[in-house]
């Protein structure tokens, strides 16, 4: 490879989107800040404005399935439509037998001709075109307590009570207004679930050394970003940067193939997030978005990922790219390609199929033993298609969610050893009350008869 080139590319492309977001981030002048003239009361609208869907914006929205059963969306409040304005009676005696008595849903015009019986016309002001409604600016603190704990059914030679457990808080806050969003969440884990050590060492009077070691909290910054929205009659534009995910998964073992390395499967496997650089761009049933992803503080090794979605009534259909490009910038390394597809048809709510396939490839034209080589994410020449399908059921009330899911995966044994080619999951999600939520599932590990059992239980503020 060419490095020189290859270094001023990447160079451009860096500075380029870094310049771009700075100035979109000082020139803000979203579209839904201008005034609206105030229509006639003549055009004003008598029937009710129908309720807007909180994810979509749109009255008619499909159900599909959610992205991510950890995350409830708050439905956004919809402002009301104007009650009808008021018309004044007109003596009966004075009106003319064929003039037609108002109806309460006709508009002063209709109502009675200024030659005969003229009606007296309500302030424009309160009968106006409602603008469409604006996202008021807010602050909503979010947090939880989480408790989840995974038992082998099978014998895997582990003698414990349980095969893992955890216990952890998340606590933040989101801002969100018409052209600007902010996220911040922290997550804490207890010291008593194997978390961070810290080694204290001592040297006693004899030069003896003691090393102590001291489990203490282990805090990360788990997610946060800024947002900024443009809306326009061309669509909707945006950019970000910061610490964001992307989730495609459903249940929660499989999925997200562009994203999660292929040897890290298993229960409510989501914690790859993007330390990136993004824009976004949204018209009609179409959503994309691109980010410039980095590992480290000078963009050394780091990665390009692409994502375009569509929504057909009821049907939502996605591809996605996702390629290490910047890591043979500065070293000699091999670049892997990830494309991946998914798709979901839902017939009634809680009544839908879905499914994922990818295809994952890495070059082999590198000598990894140079001195600043990287170690690919896969081994040099290999080639991987991982797919699943997924089936969403209705409980008629009993759940809220009820998942069926089968992963098939040929040469998973090379990623996990004596790891079986299928593996399955059954998921469910059920909620209690508003604060209360567990998500239950049996799952195949290495082999579809090893089955074992997860449980997680969330505790929200909100």
């Amino acid at each position: 490879m060419n490095h020189n080139f290859a270094k001023f590319a990447a160079a451009a492309a860096i500075t380029t989107s870094l310049f771009a977001s700075n100035v979109f981030a000082q020139d803000v002048a979203p579209a839904a800040e201008a005034p609206v003239a105030a229509a006639p009361a003549a055009e004003a609208p008598a029937a009710e404005t129908p309720a807007a869907d909180a994810s979509t914006g749109s009255a008619t929205a499909a159900p599909e399935a959610t992205a991510a059963p950890e995350t409830q969306a708050a439905s956004a409040p919809v402002e009301e439509a104007p009650a009808e304005t008021p018309v004044a009676e007109t003596p009966v005696a004075e009106a003319p037998a064929e003039a037609p008595v108002a109806s309460a849903n006709e508009t002063s015009a209709e109502a009675a001709p200024a030659a005969t019986a003229p009606v007296a016309e309500a302030p424009k002001a309160e009968t106006a075109a409602p603008e469409k409604p604006k996202e008021e600016p807010a602050f909503k603190l979010t947090g939880n307590v989480q408790a989840q704990a995974i038992k082998a059914v099978y014998n895997n030679d582990a003698d414990n009570t349980l095969d893992n457990s955890f216990l952890r808080a998340n606590i933040g806050g989101k801002y969100s207004s018409d052209d600007f969003e902010a996220v911040i969440n922290i997550r804490i884990f207890s010291p008593a679930f194997g978390n961070k050590n810290v080694t204290d060492v001592t040297v006693d009077q004899d030069g003896n050394v003691k090393a102590t070691k001291t489990a203490q909290d282990k805090i990360s910054a788990d997610t946060y970003y800024a947002k900024y929205k443009w809306n326009s009659d061309f669509g909707n534009f945006s950019t970000q940067f910061g610490r964001f995910r992307t989730d495609w998964t459903v249940a929660g073992n499989f999925g997200t193939y562009v994203d999660v390395h292929l040897s890290k499967r298993g229960f409510l496997a989501r914690d790859y997030q993007h330390d990136a650089l993004g824009v976004g761009y949204d018209v009609g049933v179409s959503s994309f978005s691109l980010l410039l992803g980095t590992y480290d503080s000078k963009f050394d090794t780091g990665y390009l990922r692409a994502e375009e979605t569509l929504k057909l009534g009821d049907a939502k259909i996605s591809a996605a790219y996702r390629g290490n490009v910047l890591d043979p910038i500065q070293h000699t390394a091999e670049v892997t390609h990830r494309i991946a597809g998914r798709a979901s048809y839902y017939l009634l709510k809680n009544l839908g199929v879905y499914g994922e396939v990818a295809y994952i490839t890495t070059g082999d034209g590198e000598d990894l033993t140079a001195a600043n080589a990287i170690k690919p994410e896969y081994a040099q020449g290999t080639d991987y298609t991982p797919f699943f399908v997924g089936l969403e059921i209705p409980t008629a009330g009993i759940l809220n969610s009820f998942y069926a899911e089968l992963e098939y995966f040929k040469d998973r044994d090379e990623l996990n050893k004596d790891a079986d080619e299928l593996a399955w999951t059954v998921s469910l999600i059920k909620k209690f009350g508003k604060h209360s939520k567990i998500q239950l599932s049996a799952y195949s590990e290495n082999e579809i008869a090893d089955v074992a059992i997860a449980a997680r239980f969330t505790a929200s503020i909100q």
